[in-house]
């Protein structure tokens, strides 16, 4: 996946299938090929009017732009983020001990890290995103709320681990209203394995300088 323009889709590392039961097959993939197939669409027809900006990171677009063109690099971003968050439920993934030690130092324990992050993400007024972020200075962990596109501040030392999608088209279609639910299992879908990957600093996505 390219991360300057022209910028593409991800390649999942499931199928839709996969996520059965927490999340539809139709749902996946509609959120995959409609919602964010939109945002690189518009996000890469904003840019072609824009050379200077054809050779920015991704991450430096969204920390410097705003209007629509915030929002579609925004969104673009969390969304890459998010498909690499989940993993099918069948797979087993747990947080690898420096991890879950980390855990239990900032919250008490992991049941005590899912109840903050379960009542953040049902504190969101419409859309949003909830995620855990990584605090490198602090040393220390902390669930925080985004709204709409916003992505949380992660320059600094501050690095996102995992993240989920609050916005409706996410969950409507399998959940209704019942948004509480949606967050329970998305803790089944969480691929620890790349949480630990981030708080070590190895994702790229968030890199100003590619």
């Amino acid at each position: 996946m390219r991360l300057t323009y022209p910028f593409d889709l991800p390649t999942l590392p499931y199928s839709f299938e996969s996520m059965h039961p927490c999340i539809s097959d139709w749902t996946l993939k509609t959120h995959y090929e409609c919602n964010h197939a939109g945002y690189v669409k518009k996000l890469n027809l904003i840019l072609n009017t824009l050379p200077n900006l054809h050779k920015t990171a991704l991450a430096s677009l969204v920390l410097s732009s705003k209007g629509k063109l915030f929002n579609n690099a925004a969104q673009h971003l969390n969304h890459v983020f998010w498909w690499y968050t989940l993993k099918p439920p069948t797979i087993l993934s747990v947080p690898d001990q420096p991890l879950l030690t980390q855990i239990q130092m900032d919250f008490g324990s992991f049941d005590n890290w899912k109840k903050d992050f379960h009542e953040k993400a049902m504190s969101i007024f419409g859309s949003g995103w909830c995620w855990t972020i990584w605090d490198k200075n602090a040393k220390k962990l902390k669930n925080e709320t985004t709204s709409n596109a916003t992505v949380p501040n992660f320059y600094k030392g501050r690095q996102p681990i995992l993240v989920c999608d609050i916005w409706e088209h996410a969950y409507f279609c399998d959940y209704k209203t019942d948004r509480s639910t949606y967050v329970d299992n998305f803790f089944k879908l969480i691929n620890w394995d790349m949480v630990s990957l981030r708080i070590k600093g190895e994702d790229k996505l968030f890199d100003l300088s590619v």
